[in-house]
């Protein structure tokens, strides 16, 4: 009986000294995050149409990106510094680029008070919904940006964030990355001004951008600002979600020629629970083949840093109405069922346009795509599985291949595994 009685005793105190250690106020936070993301897909008519009589074989490829972050962090000092390594697999070269191993994060906040900061380095610049400034993080490289930013932070109620970036390397205008891996050339300098406010159920997001961007035959800077509004409402404890947006484009384009141009987008989802519905409606500013610009006005809406995956489709159609300049209409709807948890299959489908008329004698219309895609989380890993289609109108292909050449059938498939192991955590308490 005694001994039963000193075992109670012992795990009673033992019980009551772990709960006195969870109350303790932690000091400081350094962990050592992985992530190996492995990524394998076959294309046949992915982003260009392929003739019916062509004999090009569809491409098969697998690659992978390879992440290391260390993060620390006390109540005054956060920092951040990941490198990744991105390659193809069988080949000592990166999937596309030359560097297969590079800095993607490394930055550090100082916080003068609870609520107000100054973070400084290499970071993600995330705001909105994606359409102006986004990490990319579909593709393989991702997008990050030298910058210092200050940082007000009151809850979630408001947040203030104001920042910049000045190239000083002749050849690289920044530190993001196109499609390629490829630097972008996109500014010489950079300031940006985004705000938060919560007002209930309407959250109402801001942002204002500035770029300085450089002739390439020159070294005359024309300046670009993109300015908007994204106001987001959610009803009906949060299962209705209406949000839209709208940016100007105005300034100098490279060339001189003075810029106004837009896009604006509308979308509404319900939850069900395990159903979800959404539909929305993106429009994008171009110019018709014809116009002569006798008014000297540059009416093309260019997109800074979109996550434009996230968009338009998987296909990369899209493309082909901005290389054109003619702008994008894209009507798009969405369902997405969870039969379980951790599991969820979407079918998304988004009818693409040219803004304006793409040639003389053709019409709008550039076809519809059609994406599919499972998302299945195991314990530590996810899967993520795609298959999307392309359906082109009859005029987009004549334009593409030719008059009386049929397409071959675009199809796009792909298959996803994500592991972020935590390799260490080490808290020290006040």
């Amino acid at each position: 009986m005694k001994k039963i009685i000193s075992l109670s005793l012992a795990l009673l105190f033992a019980v009551m000294t772990f709960a006195q250690e969870d109350k303790k106020e932690v000091k400081s936070t350094f962990k050592v995050d992985g992530e190996f993301r492995t990524r394998f897909e076959y294309m046949d008519g992915f982003g260009k149409l392929t003739a019916a009589e062509s004999t090009a074989e569809a491409q098969i490829q697998s690659s992978q990106r390879s992440r290391i972050t260390l993060f620390y962090k006390t109540d005054k000092v956060t920092s951040k510094f990941s490198v990744q390594d991105v390659r193809m697999w069988g080949q000592d070269k990166t999937v596309i680029g030359s560097n297969p191993i590079s800095t993607y994060e490394a930055w550090a906040k100082y916080n003068f008070t609870p609520s107000f900061g100054v973070k400084v380095g290499r970071q993600q610049l995330n705001y909105n919904e994606g359409k102006v400034m986004w990490h990319k993080n579909w593709n393989n490289y991702a997008a990050s940006h030298d910058a210092l930013v200050f940082q007000f932070e009151k809850g979630k109620d408001l947040k203030i964030h104001f920042g910049g970036a000045v190239n000083a390397d002749a050849g690289l205008y920044n530190s993001s990355f196109n499609d390629d891996g490829s630097a972008a050339k996109l500014y010489k300098d950079m300031a940006f001004l985004a705000i938060t406010k919560k007002l209930g159920p309407l959250t109402i997001n801001f942002l204002d951008l500035f770029e300085g961007r450089e002739n390439p035959n020159s070294t005359t800077v024309y300046g670009i600002n993109t300015v908007g509004v994204y106001p987001v409402l959610k009803l009906a404890d949060d299962k209705l979600n209406i949000n839209g947006s709208f940016y100007y484009q105005m300034g100098t384009a490279v060339g001189g020629d003075d810029i106004a141009a837009m896009t604006y987008l509308a979308n509404a989802s319900y939850d069900l629970g395990k159903i979800k519905l959404a539909a929305g409606y993106h429009s994008q500013s171009g110019e018709a083949w014809n116009d002569d610009q006798s008014d000297n006005t540059n009416k093309i809406f260019s997109n800074p840093y979109q996550g434009a995956h996230k968009f338009f489709g998987f296909m990369h159609y899209h493309l082909k109405s901005i290389d054109m300049k003619r702008g994008l209409n894209d009507i798009n709807f969405a369902l997405t069922v969870k039969p379980k948890k951790g599991t969820s299959v979407a079918v998304i489908g988004h009818m693409l346009s040219y803004a304006n008329t793409p040639a003389d004698g053709l019409g709008n219309e550039i076809g519809t795509d059609v994406d599919l895609m499972l998302i299945h989380k195991f314990k530590g890993m996810k899967l993520i599985a795609g298959y999307s289609v392309f359906l082109p109108s009859a005029d987009f292909t004549t334009a593409q291949l030719g008059i009386d050449t049929e397409a071959r059938f675009a199809n796009y498939g792909w298959v996803m595994l994500a592991f972020k192991p935590n390799f260490f955590t080490h808290k020290t308490f006040k």
